[in-house]
């Protein structure tokens, strides 16, 4: 099939970047003809490695001006998209044949999206909470989740992570410190990452039941970047040291020079990784935790309750607050975080089952990238080549109608 991939070059180190390189790798490697339509702009037209990536042109418009173009260019198959759907010009992939990666990280359904999953030849869920959430809809879909590279993620030499990261840090007593980490993306205020219960709930469990433990907060720290919070002064407010949090060089962080290498030996060193956000439309940095033999304490909610296989790593006390005027996320209280991390520090059993890194790793090799083309992408792209998902026809029911006409509303 020839396939045109609208998304996030993979040249950029990026959630999204990442993804699209392991599954345009994948597509190409079983024989599929895939370019890729950048969402980033300024992006030149190059090819690399025999796979052309086209430009979008010098305007920030997530790739909606040059779309029809790229489509008349390349006369593909399907545009399969990763990204998020509300960006998208509506009118101009109306007759397209779009089937898309819906990132839904609330409940119940987010107005924003409701057109797009209407408009959408077919949907693709990343999470079966995001495939419950669709088929509110009564639309297509196809659970298809995001995946890792397990060359780049597994578990390393502990001893040689620990060392490595008491030079970076330069902190040289790290052998018996209990290190939590965190891989959050400081791009939204207030953040859905929720860094305030991090935060508190950190500071809280330094102050009561130890003050040498380290919370390392791999993000931008000011939130100009992403227009995210400043975490310095969040971080001042909750009243929690510098001896207690780390973040990255924040140079080599938005140069994006931390590869895979970083990544492995950050998760490999840390005793625990935690995940307090909101919502999460999948969370690929848990499945790199886990594939790297770390534990994951998160929020039980959204998709993240399908990735962590354990119920006493999973942060069930808090509540679902509104986040807009038509939709919900999780917020966990702080004090379930001191009281998560003290169980997890203290308990002699938790605290073995920590040092487990095998029954972590065994959880995930579902989402291997070769697993999940093989057992869930494949046969989406099957039925596509059959015909039994019509991408031919532009969207014409009254309310899908409307729904490319109404842009207003998004």
């Amino acid at each position: 099939m020839r396939i045109l991939w609208h998304g996030v070059p993979p040249e950029h180190h990026t959630g999204y970047g990442v993804q699209t390189k392991l599954f345009v790798n994948e597509l190409v490697a079983n024989g599929h003809q895939v370019a890729i339509s950048s969402i980033i702009a300024p992006a030149p037209t190059q090819t690399v490695n025999g796979i052309v990536t086209l430009g979008c042109g010098t305007r920030t418009t997530c790739g909606n001006d040059f779309i029809r173009a790229h489509y008349r260019f390349i006369k593909p198959h399907v545009i399969l998209s990763m990204t998020d759907t509300f960006v998208i010009d509506l009118i101009k992939f109306n007759e397209l044949p779009w089937v898309p990666w819906q990132v839904i990280d609330s409940k119940p359904l987010i107005h924003c999206l409701k057109k797009p999953i209407d408009t959408a030849k077919h949907n693709i869920a990343m999470s079966h909470f995001g495939q419950s959430v669709i088929d509110t809809r009564r639309a297509g879909s196809t659970y298809v989740p995001l995946a890792y590279d397990p060359s780049a993620f597994y578990r390393d030499d502990r001893n040689a992570a620990r060392a490595w990261f008491a030079r970076e840090w330069e902190m040289p007593d790290l052998e018996d410190r209990f290190i939590v980490v965190m891989n959050s993306a400081n791009m939204s205020r207030p953040s859905r990452k929720n860094f305030a219960a991090a935060f508190k709930g950190f500071a809280k469990y330094v102050k009561e039941f130890d003050n040498r433990a380290i919370l390392y907060c791999h993000t931008e720290n000011t939130g100009q970047q992403g227009n995210g919070e400043n975490l310095l002064e969040l971080a001042k407010l909750y009243g929690l040291d510098q001896e207690n949090l780390i973040f990255p060089n924040q140079y080599n962080y938005c140069m994006q020079t931390y590869g895979d290498d970083y990544m492995r030996a950050m998760y490999t060193a840390a005793d625990l990784m935690l995940v307090s956000s909101r919502g999460e439309g999948f969370c690929v940095p848990v499945i790199e935790a886990m594939a790297c033999g770390c534990p994951v304490l998160a929020t039980d909610c959204t998709a993240l309750n399908e990735l962590v296989p354990n119920t006493q790593y999973l942060l069930s006390d808090g509540f679902w607050r509104m986040v807009y005027q038509d939709t919900e996320q999780f917020e966990v209280y702080p004090e379930s975080i001191v009281d998560r991390l003290n169980v997890l520090r203290n308990d002699s059993y938790i605290t073995g089952f920590m040092h487990k890194p095998d029954f972590w790793q065994a959880n995930v090799k579902q989402y291997e990238i070769k697993t999940v083309y093989k057992n869930r992408l494949a046969p989406l792209l099957e039925r596509i080549e059959k015909g039994e998902i019509d991408l031919q026809t532009p969207t014409t029911t009254k309310e899908k109608i409307q729904c490319v006409e109404n842009l207003n509303d998004l």
